[in-house]
């Protein structure tokens, strides 16, 4: 898998993004503009409303992802559509099975297989800000990761009532989030953010692990159990599935013996990950283990019985 460094003032890494990924980026927005269904023409105007809460608020990710476009030789309101790529989705799509244990987080990434080979991981070394390590699809500035302050994050889909044309991308709060130093920044920060959509959030640090389900309209937090899981249902109105409750299940056998093994082995549980799928379904395409106090990530390239590549920061 790819594996690109990030450093400098913001407009600069997202050129150095831009420029390394150039390929995959374009290839990436064309199989997302197929599924948009979204004429060229009206994309600015789908992505004008988060544009404008880009720059009123975090103009440094604006900046970034300008830069990104001037890399990869496309324009700005692309870049801002395949970070709102879950936003302008006209249907929702299962993704991902999340799990916090023993000072760890997991998930599987389940995505249409026609993506398959385009993530990557990269490491982002922001000005004044912690170091991130990040698991992206190209042209993101954010998605699964850790930082150098030892906070992580996973991500699960959830079906959004009414998405809003304004506000923070769910990728990027990604992206902010692995930019907080503790969990309590990233609670204070998801709470009063704009949102534009709903979204499961893992939380990790060197001492709380903190599910957030977080809508535009609220946020919901978890924490204090010894196991936090999490699928496409919100747990908040009740509601699981058959992924959650084999994952439960399983982990409720092993309380006495866990460890990094046991996150694996739950999530490459039969009816937990995807299996092979016919080309344009689902399947689990990577499944990601985060590791905050050690400050590594573990990424294998499929479910979790293929072999996992380590992921550590980069020595200064």
């Amino acid at each position: 898998m790819l594996d690109i460094l990030l450093n400098g003032k913001p407009r600069e890494m997202g050129r150095r993004h831009g420029e390394s990924l150039r390929s995959a980026i374009r290839q990436t927005i064309d199989l997302y503009q197929e599924l948009w269904k979204i004429p060229a023409g009206q994309l600015l105007d789908r992505v004008n409303g988060y544009a404008t809460s880009l720059s009123a608020l975090v103009p440094h990710i604006l900046d970034e992802m300008q830069g990104i476009a001037d890399g990869a030789a496309l324009s700005l309101e692309q870049v801002i559509a395949l970070n709102a790529r879950t936003e302008l989705l006209p249907r929702s799509v299962l993704e991902c099975t999340s799990i916090g244990l023993g000072g760890e987080l997991g998930q599987n990434w389940d995505w249409l297989n026609t993506f398959k080979g385009l993530p990557c991981m990269v490491e982002l070394q922001p000005h004044g800000a912690p170091r991130i390590r990040a698991f992206i699809e190209p042209g993101m500035v954010g998605k699964i990761g850790l930082n150098d302050a030892g906070v992580a994050v996973c991500l699960n889909y959830l079906q959004t009532d009414q998405i809003k044309s304004e506000g923070f991308p769910i990728h990027v709060l990604l992206r902010r989030i692995l930019g907080c130093t503790s969990c309590e920044e990233a609670i204070s920060m998801l709470t009063f953010s704009p949102r534009a959509a709903s979204a499961h959030y893992l939380l990790a640090d060197d001492y709380l692990i903190i599910s957030a389900e977080a809508t535009p309209e609220a946020v919901y937090f978890y924490s204090g159990q010894q196991v936090l899981t999490h699928t496409n249902s919100y747990r908040s109105r009740n509601e699981s599935c058959p992924r959650q409750t084999l994952v439960d299940s399983y982990l409720g056998k092993q309380r006495q013996n866990v460890s990094s093994d046991t996150i694996k082995r739950a999530l490459a549980l039969p009816g937990v990950q995807f299996p092979l799928a016919k080309p344009g379904e689902i399947e689990t395409l990577h499944t990601i283990l985060l590791q905050p106090r050690l400050k590594q990530m573990l990424v294998s390239d499929g479910a979790a019985g293929h072999a996992f590549t380590t992921y550590s920061f980069r020595n200064l």
